[in-house]
């Protein structure tokens, strides 16, 4: 049972690392204030950024804290990177 739950886990993480790395890449705060859409554009675009480093950073750890101590996560830090990666999957899938 431990075993499956360490796959999940790294699973999760992987999933949510990737989406994070996309995300960083792709959130750009000062392109929104090349484009002239104002202070709100640009600071829900920094604030979007802060955002999924913070996402990569957790999942990182979560990854890293797996691979060398392979110790589960508790049930609570479980159940919010499962579901965050589950959401994360949902929108791909959405999107198609």
């Amino acid at each position: 049972m431990n075993t499956i739950l360490w796959l999940i886990c790294i699973l999760a993480a992987l999933v949510i690392l990737g989406e994070a790395l996309n995300k960083i890449i792709r959130a750009s705060p000062r392109a929104a204030r090349r484009s002239g859409a104002g202070a709100r554009a640009e600071l829900l675009a920094w604030l979007k950024g802060v955002s999924w480093i913070m996402f990569a950073l957790g999942a990182g750890g979560v990854f890293a804290r797996l691979l060398f101590n392979q110790s589960l996560p508790d049930p609570d830090a479980l159940l919010v990177l499962v579901g965050l990666a589950v959401i994360v999957i949902r929108s791909r899938v959405k999107e198609g």
